[in-house]
């Protein structure tokens, strides 16, 4: 179920853009990400890191031919630098024609990414984790630490199983 949720969150992304690349990238995102999607849903940082690692494999794909010939390492280096990855993504969408405004779909979604959530006073009730509204930051940097992760998770597991701790 959890592929299905990511390849379902990926097709309602794909619609920001008319343009097979992007339609490629926001598949093969889902696919890096759906091993560690969780099975009751996507939060918001699924969400936002399937959103930040579309962008990220659409502005790859350029230098190499194919959103699915990105290859997965390459873009765990560029995820983990995180003061550079939004200017990296922003020149890659100039590069390909996109404008940074509201009027483009791809360049909407950077800038509600990039937008600088205000720090303020925290929820007066008492919300489980998972409900409480994040404050400070970025939409991108809260995805790119779950991307990161969900990336990361087949090499952990890999030498987990190799020394016998699954």
């Amino acid at each position: 179920m959890t592929a299905e949720m990511a390849w379902w969150t990926a097709g309602r992304l794909s619609t920001l853009a008319d343009e097979r690349d992007w339609h490629d990238a926001s598949r093969r995102a889902a696919d890096l990400l759906a091993p560690a999607w969780p099975a009751s849903g996507a939060l918001w940082e699924e969400v936002h890191a399937l959103e930040t690692l579309s962008l990220l494999v659409y502005g790859m794909s350029v230098e190499h031919g194919f959103a699915e010939y990105v290859p997965a390492p390459d873009l765990l280096e560029r995820l983990r630098d995180r003061e550079g990855l939004p200017g990296f993504i922003r020149d890659r969408l100039e590069q390909r024609g996109h404008r940074i405004d509201e009027a483009d779909g791809l360049g909407n979604l950077f800038i509600r990414l990039t937008a600088r959530r205000k720090v303020g006073a925290q929820p007066s009730l008492d919300l489980p984790s998972l409900e409480t509204p994040r404050v400070g930051g970025t939409a991108m940097s809260w995805g790119t630490g779950w991307a990161v992760h969900a990336l990361e998770l087949p090499g952990r597991l890999a030498a987990a199983r190799q020394q016998g701790t699954t």
